[in-house]
């Protein structure tokens, strides 16, 4: 529980929920393109006609190939857990 808190705020943070993307700079902006959470909340902005930092197209594309990781990632710890028998 600790560990996942450890991860989503920051990427809350630098996600673009409370500061744009677009007015982010630096080592912000870099981390910002490695959170699935950028991708997501650029798509519901585009879906608002807001402005945008990726195209809708890349924003789709993002979300699938993290899903697609997560899902084999998940799926690898899970089986190596249950062969130790935790």
């Amino acid at each position: 529980m600790m560990l996942s808190s450890l991860v989503r705020f920051p990427l809350i943070f630098i996600s673009g929920v409370f500061i744009s993307l677009s007015d982010m700079t630096g080592l912000g902006l870099v981390a910002a393109h490695f959170s699935p959470l950028s991708y997501l909340v650029d798509g519901i902005g585009a879906s608002m006609d807001q402005n945008t930092v990726f195209n809708w197209g890349v924003d789709i594309l993002s979300l699938l190939v993290f899903t697609v990781l997560f899902v084999f990632a998940s799926g690898r710890i899970l089986r190596r857990s249950l062969m130790k028998g935790l």
